[in-house]
């Protein structure tokens, strides 16, 4: 039976989290042997996670940290193929797979989700900004580097100069029976009540990347034209900047941020 380790930080509640768990569960359902490797089992999605499963540690409070512990566990355990996402823990899987040593190496692919000309554009740090150089050097390692649409191969091809053929696009799963079963849920919101008022759902986290500033200045034209509400979906650090440009627009009655909603 295939093992296979799909890793990453932690189960937080970000899309990159809810695909990977998606992956666990589709190959436990193939009858595969998963392995789901965290640098700490912290999160709102650890409770998605199949008994089936087997939930790995490494009981580290940073990315790097987790190193030592991530060699121990490909030299115990030997999976035939390895999954990472997210850049930095892309870079330290790969660093582990060499300093582990072990024969035969797993194949492993490394995944992009982000457009890396936005991401890139915002580093702040000297780290961040020469993270491009970094990603370049070590994703060669990979057997295959994997972005979740046509676009994100493009950007990160062009921010790291890494061949385009060198790159796969594989759609991110998304669409499960069980999001399918959970639409027909009764949605527990008194907005919902009201049909005379169009709903727009905004969903992702609370971050600069996702410029809900814009889907905000768009529904602030919008509610000029006719009855509408804006219900945002999600949680970060953008949150007191949103709240405040909500007020600055007199919108506070028209649009709900809902935080983290299972």
């Amino acid at each position: 039976m295939p093992k296979i380790a799909l890793i990453m930080p932690a189960l937080g509640s970000g899309g990159v989290e809810k695909v990977m768990i998606n992956l666990a569960t589709g190959f436990l359902e193939k009858k595969w042997d998963v392995d789901v490797v965290v640098t700490k089992a912290e999160g709102e999605f650890k409770s998605l996670l199949p008994e089936q499963i087997n939930l790995v540690d490494l009981q580290a409070s940073r990315v790097l940290y987790g190193v030592p512990r991530l060699v121990q566990y490909f030299r115990r355990n030997k999976p035939h193929a390895v999954i990472s996402a997210i850049d930095h823990q892309n870079i330290a899987t790969l660093c582990s797979i060499k300093l582990s040593g072990v024969r035969p190496r797993p194949v492993t692919l490394v995944s992009v989700h982000i457009d890396a000309i936005e991401q890139y554009a915002h580093a702040r740090s000297f780290k961040e900004r020469i993270l491009p150089i970094i990603v370049k050097k070590f994703y060669s390692k990979a057997n295959k580097i994997i972005t979740v649409s046509e676009g994100a191969a493009q950007s990160f091809s062009i921010k790291t100069k890494i061949p385009l053929n060198k790159i796969k696009v594989i759609y991110n799963p998304v669409v499960t029976p069980k999001m399918l079963s959970e639409a027909n849920e009764e949605v527990v919101h008194p907005w919902f009540n009201h049909k005379d008022r169009k709903i727009i759902i905004g969903v992702g986290r609370l971050t600069k990347e996702k410029d809900f500033i814009t889907l905000i200045k768009a529904f602030h034209l919008l509610r000029k034209k006719m009855l509408a509400r804006l219900v945002i979906l999600g949680e970060g650090e953008e949150r007191p900047r949103l709240e405040a440009f909500i007020k600055e627009l007199g919108l506070s009655e028209d649009i709900a941020l809902l935080g983290f909603v299972k």
